[in-house]
């Protein structure tokens, strides 16, 4: 699931698509997680705290800055940001406590520093995420707040076609979608003047959860990239089909006949994305 935060404008006299980091303000509303906790009204706070830095030294290449600056128009709470917050995920990565939660964001550049090896020009419209473990868990610069620091090679320009609420849903999830694929599955994008990837031509996938946001980008992934048959599991078969599944099946139907598993028996599905 994907929770977005937007937040509302705020007051200045200087146009956003013009604003220089000196024009900005020294602070900065976020959302502070307190403590390891499951209920969100125990553990967050509203507070105002200073703006990040472009400059943080840790992440200087060769003395060069690699942050820009974005003002946060949407940001997506996804199941690493929960799992991180709740103290499952301690045993990857402790958290270092007040810290700012959230991975992905869509928003604007307000600045961008001299030595930054990027195309992005203050007042573009973009969307990124950011390294949860290092910069979330141990550094404490999520997301949840008015304005974020991500490095610019983690970030792109968002196409007009998309809002900031649809920007702030890519991320992790499509870079999850991405891993699963080239990383796991050895299935990599198609060679410089094909139209298909030699890994996935005329093949066969299953999907389990087509209309999830993994699965949603899981199905245009794989018809992109060649795969003859994309068939995935889900209640909403119109959204399913029309972001390129070939087949949807109901996993919700109990008669035995009708069942996912007795529907797609023998099969024998190249790929199984669950």
């Amino acid at each position: 699931f994907l929770y977005f935060i937007d937040f509302e404008p705020m007051s200045s006299t200087t146009p956003l698509a013009t604003a220089k980091h000196e024009n900005l303000p020294e602070t900065m509303r976020a959302f502070r997680l307190n403590a390891y906790g499951t209920n969100p009204a125990e553990v967050i706070t509203e507070e105002r705290i200073p703006l990040p830095s472009v400059t943080e030294p840790s992440l200087l290449v060769k003395g060069k800055p690699t942050q820009i600056l974005v003002r946060v128009a949407a940001s997506a709470l996804n199941p690493l940001d929960t799992k991180l917050g709740s103290g499952m995920a301690k045993a990857v990565q402790k958290c270092i406590f007040p810290l700012t939660p959230g991975s992905d964001f869509a928003g604007t550049v307000v600045s961008v520093p001299a030595g930054v090896d990027t195309d992005l020009r203050v007042g573009d419209r973009v969307c990124g995420s950011l390294d949860t473990i290092p910069r979330v868990a141990k550094h404490g610069h999520g997301t949840f707040s008015e304005f974020v620091a991500p490095q610019a090679a983690h970030v792109v320009r968002l196409p007009d076609s998309l809002s900031f609420a649809e920007g702030a849903g890519i991320g992790v999830v499509a870079c999850t979608v991405w891993q699963s694929f080239v990383g796991q599955l050895g299935i990599t994008p198609p060679p410089e003047g094909h139209k298909v990837s030699p890994a996935a031509a005329g093949k066969k996938i299953l999907i389990l959860g087509g209309s999830s946001t993994c699965g949603i980008f899981t199905t245009q992934l794989a018809r992109a990239w060649g795969f003859s048959d994309v068939t995935v599991t889900s209640t909403q078969e119109a959204l399913c089909k029309s972001y390129g599944a070939t087949r949807v099946v109901n996993y919700r139907e109990t008669a035995p006949e009708k069942q996912w598993w007795n529907v797609l028996k023998g099969e024998n599905f190249d790929v199984l994305y669950n």
